[in-house]
């Protein structure tokens, strides 16, 4: 099963390549006209994150067309009250599928943030000379998050992602700080911007 699905996966790879340089291109017209961007990147799911998503999350008929994050673009703003006008400008371009706002659970703590919604890839992206047209995904997923979010997020997730084991507590509390500085930071800058403004 395993050697299939990769085997599948590399076969597929230019289409999927094209596929996400025409999403990309997408989001950056939708984007044209929006200020305080800091950057727009995307990228494809690593073979290896695929794999692991495809063996052990149960659900998926054919992972190839319903993994929903294979492609995804993400959007780095400078305040966080500019990711509603992104998503607002992305949504005229993209039909919805699915908005997530991923954040802690509980209101004392401080953690994880990112705004995030699936999005229908349109027919006129898809490659029409496409040699596994039918392996495609019908969905990709847009990121948005302020620059202090992603300041936290990416190196925690290196941190804690790649750590072996159990995280100590003291550990836990650090970055649960970090988070909680880079929350606050968000709400400050979003304060004086409407101040002088």
């Amino acid at each position: 099963m395993s050697h299939d699905l990769i085997k599948t996966w590399r076969a597929r790879l230019p289409d999927i390549e094209s596929l996400k340089d025409k999403i990309s291109s997408g989001i950056r017209d939708a984007l044209e006209n929006v200020p305080h961007i800091d950057r727009i990147s995307s990228r494809l799911k690593t073979e290896a994150s695929f794999l692991r998503k495809a063996t052990r999350v149960k659900g998926y008929r054919d992972p190839f067309k319903d993994i929903e994050d294979q492609i995804g673009c993400r959007v780095i703003v400078f305040f966080k009250s500019d990711i509603q006008v992104v998503e607002d400008s992305i949504l005229r371009f993209f039909r919805k599928v699915e908005r997530k706002y991923m954040k802690p659970e509980s209101v004392s703590e401080f953690a994880y943030e990112s705004h995030h919604l699936n999005l229908i890839i349109p027919p006129q992206m898809r490659p029409d000379n496409a040699f596994h047209i039918e392996l495609l995904p019908e969905v990709f997923e847009v990121q948005i998050r302020t620059i202090l979010m992603h300041a936290y997020a990416e190196p925690q997730h290196d941190l804690v992602y790649k750590a072996d084991g159990d995280i100590p507590l003291s550990i836990k509390r650090r970055l649960a700080w970090i988070a909680a500085s880079c929350w606050g930071a968000d709400r400050e800058y979003d304060e004086i911007r409407s101040m002088l403004e």
